[in-house]
């Protein structure tokens, strides 16, 4: 990015702060969270639009926007299904997708939470994804 062009913003960065061992986002009996502990939790605190967006309106119209967000890797084992899936146009054309099942779907009644393919995409490899033994990427 163009360093002189960064002088033309209120902030070169906005604030934000990171807590590391927050407890799982989905408290309950039967935690679908991979660690109690572990978890990530990113907060911006407050923005305001005007000194730290350089959005210049009036005071009135001003407003003050902040963000929190938790990341926590879920259990898969038991809460996953591998699906196969046929086109409505071509029944012969079969596709095998990874679908999760944490909670129903409020907004659309689907009996599944998210799904994905469960190959790697053509030209990728010619492999299969096993999405169920994922082990931990990161350190806290």
């Amino acid at each position: 990015m163009d360093s002189q062009r960064c002088s033309m913003f209120p902030k070169r960065n906005l604030p934000w702060k990171s807590t590391y061992n927050v407890a799982c986002p989905f408290p309950g009996n039967d935690s679908v969270c991979r660690s109690d502990s572990t978890n990530i939790r990113l907060d911006t605190g407050y923005i305001d639009s005007n000194l730290d967006l350089g959005i210049n309106t009036p005071p009135e119209y001003r407003f003050l926007l902040r963000t929190v967000v938790e990341c926590a890797p879920l259990k898969t084992e038991g809460y996953s299904k591998n699906v196969t899936l046929y086109s409505k146009r071509n029944n012969t054309i079969p596709k095998q997708r990874m679908r999760y099942y944490y909670e129903e779907n409020q907004d659309s009644h689907l009996e599944w939470t998210y799904e994905y393919p469960a190959h790697a995409p053509a030209g990728v490899a010619d492999q299969e994804f096993n999405f169920t033994d994922v082990q931990y990427d990161y350190t806290v």
